[in-house]
């Protein structure tokens, strides 16, 4: 069944730091789509978070991040190569750059009833 869905939760992002390494993180209730529209994006995707935790102690926040990712397969997004990537609740992923940067992030709700542990994958 097709849900409409806000456009208002498009996040564009522009980077001009020389270099950004995020930490890894899981949302269990949410898809991301990033779209890289300049520069290049290395992402890391799948596999086991390091050392997990829940940051928030806001209990509508389940995000769990971490340090890094072991066992993920690498992509490298940019415009003209692959630019954009899915990433489905409940996936580690992580990301970083070597320069500047312009992308957006697209937030989805997960499909209805999907129950993910991420700190088990």
């Amino acid at each position: 069944m097709l849900r409409p869905y806000s456009v208002q939760n498009a996040t564009p992002i522009q980077l001009s730091e020389p270099k950004i390494d995020r930490k890894a993180e899981v949302h269990p209730h949410e898809d991301d789509v990033f779209l890289v529209l300049e520069g290049t994006v290395e992402f890391t995707v799948g596999g086991k978070l390091a050392d997990p935790v829940n940051p928030s102690s806001n209990p509508s926040d389940p995000t769990i991040t971490s340090p890094s990712i072991l066992d993920g397969k690498k992509y490298v997004l940019s415009p003209g190569n692959m630019d954009s990537i899915h990433i489905p609740a409940g996936v580690p992923h992580q990301w970083r750059t070597e320069g500047p940067v312009s992308m957006i992030v697209i937030k989805l709700p997960a499909p209805e009833g999907r129950v993910d542990f991420p700190h088990d994958r």
